[in-house]
């Protein structure tokens, strides 16, 4: 997975296996609005549960330094 710019493919596979906070952890801060836009994508065309993997976050376990 290309975690500069990860794809709509990767991140389909990411939320269906749990990994989306891995995936959010190492993108870089000026690649997260375009990853938004494909969730809502994703989300929208209904091939992934994208609020679910959004919902079952833990966000407390983000390793906030990596995104500096």
């Amino acid at each position: 997975m290309n975690f500069e710019h990860p794809s709509k493919e990767d991140l389909l596979e990411a939320c269906q296996n749990n990994r989306l906070a891995q995936v959010l952890e190492r993108t870089p801060l000026e690649r997260l609005g375009e990853v938004g836009e494909t969730l809502a994508a994703i989300h929208r065309s209904g091939s992934g549960d994208v609020a679910g993997a959004l919902i079952n976050l833990k966000w407390s376990s983000f390793d906030m330094a990596s995104c500096l």
